[in-house]
C-alpha cells in the first residue's frame, strides 16, 4: 500500500496560492479532463486545498509546496494518480513560470534593442547636447511606457545638467532621487506611493506626497566623465516598473554619459583645425575609454600599454580601473579594429562602452563579445571593416581563467610549474566577418606565478628592414626569459624587443599582462 504524505511546510492562506489557481483558470479543460477521469474511476470531490489533509497530494514548485491536491479515493490506486496529477500540475505550473520568464527577458532585450536603435537613428540630426540628451530621454520614456523622464548629470568643474521629458514631479524630488540613487550606487524601483516613500527616505516622504508619486525607476552610474541619473515617473503600463524596465534606464544613463563626454570632447574639437580637429579628438576619445590605472592588488599584478603608430589608431585594451574585492572575478581583454585614423578609433570607443556595459553585469567573455557585436556591426558594416577581441575572466576561487576569442592572436599563457607556454586559441570568427558568428568560452587553469600574455598583431606582424616579421616564435622566446618577472617588466621587454627588431612602427602595438600572485 502506497504510504500518505507527510504534511509539508505551507505559509498560511484562506486559498491555495495564486500561481495554482492561474493554472486553473487558464486550463479549464485539462482540469474539467482531471475531475472528469477522477470520476469515472469512482473518485468525488477533486480540488485544491491551502492545507494537508489525510490522502492529499502536495503540489510542488521549486521546493515549495503551493497547493494540496485532494479527493476522496474509492482505492489506493486512485490515490497514486492523484500524487501522478498534483506531480504533473507542479511540473506545468513551474515549465509555464519558465516560459513567462523567458519573454520577459526577449521583452527586455527587445526594449533596449529597440532604444539603442532609436536612439542612434535619430542623434544625427541633435546640434547640441541639450537636443540630443532629451532625443534619448523622449525615446525611453515611450519605450518604459512612464508619464515623465528626467536626466540628471553632475561634472567636475561644469554646471549640472537637468532636463526632463512629459510630466515630472518637482525639481526638489528629482534631485533627491537623483541624489539617493548615485550615493547607494544602485537602482530604485516602486510602484505604490508607500514604496516610493520607503526608497527616498525619511526626508524624501513628504516629497513623494505632495508630488503624488506612485510609481518611480531611477538608474544611476558613476564614470570619470561624471555621475548621472536617468528616471522615469509615473507607469502607464500595466504592473507598473519591472526589472526590465530597471536595466534599460541603466542603459539610458550609460548611453547618455557616454553622449555627455562625446559633446565635451566636441567642444575641443571647434578650436582646431578641421584635419588636425579631427586626429586630435579620436585620439582624447581613445584615451578617454581607455581604463585608468590598474588597482594594485597582493594578490595579483597587471600591466597594460598601447604604442601607436600614428596620432589614433584601432587597438584598445580594457581591464579593472576600480578596487577589485579579493574573491571576485574581473574580466581583461585586448582588440583590434582593422584601418587607421579616425573611423577606427570611434570604433574603439564603441567597442569599449559595450565591454564596460557587460563587466558591470559580470557578463562572461563570449558573452561581452556577442553584447559588442551587437553595438559595432552596423558602424563596421558601413566602413567595411572587422574588430578581433580576446576577453578573459580570472577566477581566483577557482583558479581559473574563462576566455573567448573572436578570431584574435592567440594569448600566451605561461604555467610557472612546468615552464610550458600555452597557446589559447581562437573560439569564433572575428566580428564584422559574419553577424550571426558563434562565439563560446573556454576555461583553462591559471596558477599561482602563472602569466597571461594579450597582444595585438602589431607586436608579431612588426616588419624588421629585410621584410622578416617579430612572430609568435620571438614573441615566446622573449616571454620564457622573463616570465617570471613583474608584469610591467615583461611588457619593458617585449617592446624593446620588437622595437630593436624593428625600428620602424607601422601598427598599433598592445599588450596586456596578467599574473597570479597568490
Amino acid at each position: 500500500m502506497m504510504s500518505k504524505p507527510h504534511t509539508a511546510q505551507l505559509s498560511p492562506r484562506a486559498t491555495p496560492d495564486a500561481r495554482v489557481i492561474a493554472w486553473q483558470t487558464r486550463h479549464g479543460d485539462a482540469w474539467e479532463a482531471m475531475c472528469r477521469a477522477w470520476e469515472a474511476d469512482g473518485g468525488t470531490g477533486l480540488a485544491f486545498v491551502n492545507t494537508s489533509t489525510t490522502s492529499a497530494a502536495p503540489v510542488v514548485v521549486a521546493g515549495e509546496t503551493l497547493a494540496w491536491l485532494v479527493g476522496r479515493a474509492a482505492s489506493d490506486t486512485q490515490y497514486a494518480w492523484l500524487l501522478s496529477a498534483a506531480c504533473l500540475i507542479g511540473e506545468g505550473i513551474a515549465y509555464e513560470a519558465e516560459l513567462d520568464t523567458m519573454a520577459d527577458e526577449l521583452v527586455d532585450s527587445y526594449d533596449q534593442i529597440t532604444f539603442l536603435y532609436e536612439t542612434a537613428r535619430t542623434l544625427s540630426g541633435a546640434d547640441t547636447l541639450a537636443d540630443a540628451l532629451r532625443l534619448v530621454l523622449a525615446q525611453a520614456r515611450r519605450i518604459v511606457g512612464a508619464a515623465g523622464s528626467a536626466l540628471i548629470v553632475t561634472q567636475p568643474d561644469a554646471e549640472s545638467l537637468l532636463l526632463t521629458d512629459g510630466v515630472v514631479p518637482d525639481t526638489s524630488l528629482l534631485m533627491l532621487a537623483h541624489e539617493t540613487a548615485t550615493r547607494a550606487n544602485h537602482a530604485l524601483v516602486a510602484n505604490t506611493t508607500t514604496a516610493a516613500c520607503d526608497a527616498l527616505g525619511a526626508g524624501g516622504a513628504r516629497l513623494a506626497v505632495s508630488n503624488g508619486v506612485a510609481s518611480l525607476v531611477v538608474a544611476p552610474i558613476q564614470t570619470a566623465e561624471g555621475i548621472a541619473s536617468a528616471a522615469c515617473y509615473g507607469a502607464t503600463k500595466p504592473g507598473g516598473f519591472t526589472a526590465g524596465n530597471r536595466r534599460l534606464m541603466q542603459a539610458v544613463v550609460e548611453q547618455s554619459i557616454t553622449i555627455v563626454a562625446r559633446f565635451a570632447l566636441q567642444e575641443e574639437q571647434i578650436r582646431r583645425s578641421r584635419l588636425a580637429r579631427d586626429l586630435e579628438l579620436a585620439a582624447q576619445i581613445q584615451a578617454a575609454f581607455l581604463p585608468a590605472a590598474f588597482p594594485g592588488a597582493a594578490w595579483v599584478t597587471l600591466a597594460a600599454r598601447i604604442l601607436p603608430a600614428s596620432e589614433v589608431g584601432g587597438d584598445f585594451y580594457i581591464h579593472p580601473d576600480h578596487d577589485i574585492p579579493a574573491g571576485e572575478p574581473f574580466m581583461i581583454g585586448v582588440g583590434d579594429v582593422a584601418g587607421k585614423g579616425v573611423a577606427a578609433a570611434l570604433i574603439t570607443t564603441i567597442c569599449l562602452s559595450a565591454l564596460r556595459a557587460e563587466m558591470r553585469h559580470n557578463a562572461s567573455p563570449a558573452t561581452a563579445l556577442r553584447a559588442m557585436q551587437g553595438s559595432v556591426a552596423g558602424e563596421l558594416d558601413r566602413i567595411g571593416s572587422f574588430v578581433t577581441c580576446a576577453l578573459a575572466t580570472y577566477h581566483r576561487d577557482t583558479r581559473t581563467l574563462q576566455y573567448a576569442s573572436a578570431g584574435h592572436n592567440p594569448p600566451l599563457l605561461w604555467h610557472a610549474e612546468t615552464g610550458i607556454i600555452e597557446e589559447l586559441a581562437a573560439t569564433g570568427l572575428p566580428i564584422g566577418i559574419d553577424i550571426g558568428i558563434n562565439i563560446g568560452n573556454e576555461t583553462v587553469l591559471f596558477s599561482p606565478s602563472d602569466v597571461l600574455l594579450l597582444y595585438t598583431d602589431g607586436v608579431t606582424e612588426a616588419m624588421a628592414a629585410d621584410g622578416a616579421l617579430f612572430g609568435i616564435a620571438r614573441l615566446r622566446e622573449t616571454l620564457l626569459r622573463v616570465a617570471s618577472q613583474s608584469p610591467t617588466v615583461i611588457e619593458e621587454t617585449i617592446i624593446a624587443a620588437v622595437q630593436a627588431f624593428a625600428p620602424e612602427q607601422r601598427d598599433d602595438i598592445t599588450l596586456v599582462v596578467l599574473k597570479a600572485e597568490g
